[in-house]
Protein backbone atom coordinates (compact mmCIF):
# COMPACT_ATOMS: atom_id res chain seq x y z
CA UNK A 1 0.00 0.00 0.00
CA UNK A 2 0.81 3.22 -0.89
CA UNK A 3 0.15 6.58 0.80
CA UNK A 4 -0.04 9.87 -1.75
CA UNK A 5 1.58 13.14 0.28
CA UNK A 6 1.18 16.73 -0.82
CA UNK A 7 3.52 16.77 -3.67
CA UNK A 8 2.93 14.33 -5.55
CA UNK A 9 5.63 11.63 -4.15
CA UNK A 10 4.61 8.16 -2.44
CA UNK A 11 5.53 6.54 0.47
CA UNK A 12 5.10 3.00 1.64
CA UNK A 13 2.95 2.47 4.67
CA UNK A 14 4.64 0.35 7.83
CA UNK A 15 3.21 -2.65 8.62
CA UNK A 16 1.29 -0.81 11.77
CA UNK A 17 0.09 1.74 9.32
CA UNK A 18 -1.82 -0.85 7.31
CA UNK A 19 -3.15 -2.58 10.08
CA UNK A 20 -4.63 0.19 11.66
CA UNK A 21 -6.64 1.54 8.41
CA UNK A 22 -7.76 -2.15 8.16
CA UNK A 23 -9.08 -1.62 11.54
CA UNK A 24 -10.49 1.32 11.18
CA UNK A 25 -12.23 0.28 7.73
CA UNK A 26 -13.55 -3.46 9.88
CA UNK A 27 -15.13 -0.86 12.69
CA UNK A 28 -16.60 1.23 9.34
CA UNK A 29 -18.01 -1.93 7.99
CA UNK A 30 -19.45 -3.72 11.24
CA UNK A 31 -20.64 0.16 12.69
CA UNK A 32 -22.77 -0.10 9.31
CA UNK A 33 -24.31 -3.72 9.70
CA UNK A 34 -25.33 -2.49 13.56
CA UNK A 35 -27.25 0.49 12.17
CA UNK A 36 -29.28 -1.84 10.03
CA UNK A 37 -31.67 -3.72 11.79
CA UNK A 38 -31.98 -6.62 9.07
CA UNK A 39 -28.25 -6.69 8.52
CA UNK A 40 -27.55 -6.46 12.37
CA UNK A 41 -30.00 -10.19 12.60
CA UNK A 42 -27.99 -11.93 9.78
CA UNK A 43 -24.67 -11.24 10.94
CA UNK A 44 -25.78 -12.43 14.47
CA UNK A 45 -27.28 -15.40 12.99
CA UNK A 46 -23.70 -16.37 11.07
CA UNK A 47 -21.95 -15.62 14.24
CA UNK A 48 -24.27 -17.91 15.72
CA UNK A 49 -23.90 -20.59 13.30
CA UNK A 50 -20.00 -20.35 13.66
CA UNK A 51 -20.12 -20.65 17.01
CA UNK A 52 -21.97 -23.62 16.67
CA UNK A 53 -19.47 -25.17 13.84
CA UNK A 54 -16.40 -24.67 16.25
CA UNK A 55 -18.49 -26.35 19.25
CA UNK A 56 -19.09 -29.08 17.17
CA UNK A 57 -15.89 -30.10 15.97
CA UNK A 58 -14.16 -29.32 19.48
CA UNK A 59 -12.23 -26.02 19.12
CA UNK A 60 -14.56 -24.53 21.78
CA UNK A 61 -15.03 -26.69 24.59
CA UNK A 62 -17.91 -26.26 27.09
CA UNK A 63 -17.30 -25.99 31.07
CA UNK A 64 -18.55 -29.74 31.15
CA UNK A 65 -15.94 -30.64 28.81
CA UNK A 66 -13.28 -28.75 30.67
CA UNK A 67 -10.88 -30.12 33.00
CA UNK A 68 -10.69 -28.96 36.49
CA UNK A 69 -7.44 -26.97 36.05
CA UNK A 70 -8.94 -25.76 32.32
CA UNK A 71 -12.22 -25.06 34.40
CA UNK A 72 -10.40 -22.70 37.01
CA UNK A 73 -8.46 -20.90 34.59
CA UNK A 74 -11.30 -20.38 32.75
CA UNK A 75 -12.89 -19.06 35.61
CA UNK A 76 -9.96 -16.90 37.09
CA UNK A 77 -9.83 -15.41 32.88
CA UNK A 78 -13.55 -14.70 33.19
CA UNK A 79 -13.50 -13.20 36.88
CA UNK A 80 -10.45 -10.57 35.77
CA UNK A 81 -12.21 -9.66 32.27
CA UNK A 82 -15.64 -9.00 34.01
CA UNK A 83 -13.39 -7.04 37.06
CA UNK A 84 -11.73 -4.82 34.04
CA UNK A 85 -15.07 -4.34 31.86
CA UNK A 86 -17.15 -2.77 35.62
CA UNK A 87 -13.98 -0.90 35.99
CA UNK A 88 -14.30 0.10 32.02
CA UNK A 89 -18.09 1.36 32.13
CA UNK A 90 -17.43 2.80 35.81
CA UNK A 91 -15.13 5.12 33.88
CA UNK A 92 -17.43 5.97 31.37
CA UNK A 93 -20.16 6.75 34.03
CA UNK A 94 -17.91 9.06 35.96
CA UNK A 95 -17.19 10.98 32.50
CA UNK A 96 -20.70 11.76 31.62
Amino acid sequence: MFLSTDHGTTQKLTREEKLEKKRQAERLRYQKIKNDPEKYKIHKQKEKERYLKKKEKGIIKTVDQMTFREQRKARIMWKKRARERRQRLALQNIDK
